[in-house]
């Protein structure tokens, strides 16, 4: 519990291209690209609070003053593709686990690995640069319980 005149401070994402990256890498595992969700579906838990709406609606629901917010675009840059590789499954790291343990895709890990150069390419993570690049984009919050 916050105490009162105390400060809050989240971060939440607004848009992270590792998403589409990821979903595109489990289309080469699974041989076809996942469905797309439903209409008026929610966006997935890490993309939740990215409309202002919903996170100042929520603190201020939970007795928040917003103090502060901004949107700031973050660059990742991964000189080591091997790390990147990795880095790149994380969303989807369970899912590929599960069908390789369950035998559904007994070479799911090889198909993830045999794709990941090509659909990295293709979304523009890898390129003329040297390594691997994505972005992001956060929302950095600044609440203060009144006192």
């Amino acid at each position: 519990m916050l105490k009162p005149g105390g400060v809050f401070g989240a971060v939440v994402w607004v848009s992270f291209e590792l998403l589409p990256l990821a979903g595109a890498l489990m289309g080469a595992v699974m041989g076809k690209a996942p469905p797309p969700p439903n209409p008026g579906a929610p966006p997935p838990p890490p993309l939740a609070w990215k409309d202002t709406a919903v996170s100042d609606k929520l603190l201020k629901d939970a007795g928040f003053e917003l103090a502060d917010s901004s949107d700031d675009v973050v660059n990742f840059e991964l000189p080591d593709l091997d790390v990147a590789m990795k880095y790149s499954a994380l969303p989807i790291w369970d899912k590929i686990a599960a069908l390789e343990s369950d035998g559904s895709v007994p070479d799911a890990w090889a198909k993830y690995e045999a794709g990941w150069p090509t659909i990295a390419k293709e979304k523009g993570h890898l390129g003329s640069f040297a390594g691997f690049k994505i972005k992001g984009v956060y929302r950095t919050i600044v609440a203060k319980k009144p006192a």
